[in-house]
């Protein structure tokens, strides 16, 4: 199973063959054809420049789709329930990745902004900085 989610604003297509990055433009509580996710803030943003793109960002990801998927961000604003996406996929070993910038000069600082990755259940990755990784 191979699923696309761009967390906030429209669909991204794609250019390598393989699925579309299925946007989810909605504040709030949003389900998609392959998922579907709580809660969050949806915002546009300044965006990232393809330029200064990370080492980690896979070479099929070309400038159009990488600008398209970072051209906007959910987030969580903190309160309960913590944001929570469900993908509802056979049992099976599966390779997860995840692409996330910051946007935010409101979190432009280490310690700003903080969280935790789980995957069924399970923490994969505790205290995540973005600013520090």
């Amino acid at each position: 199973a191979l699923v696309r989610i761009k967390a906030g604003g429209p669909t991204v297509l794609s250019t390598d063959g393989g699925p579309d990055w299925e946007g989810g433009s909605v504040t709030g509580g949003h389900t998609g054809s392959g998922y579907s996710v709580n809660t969050g803030v949806v915002a546009p943003t300044g965006g990232m420049l393809y330029a200064n793109r990370d080492v980690s960002i896979p070479g099929y990801m070309d400038q159009g789709v990488y600008e398209g998927l970072f051209s906007h961000e959910r987030y969580d604003r903190g309160e309960l329930p913590e944001m929570d996406y469900v993908i509802p996929i056979s049992n099976g070993d599966y390779v997860v990745n995840l692409y996330m910038g910051n946007f935010c000069n409101c979190t432009r600082d280490v310690g700003e902004r903080i969280f935790d990755i789980a995957i069924e259940g399970t923490v994969v990755r505790s205290d995540l900085d973005l600013i520090t990784e």
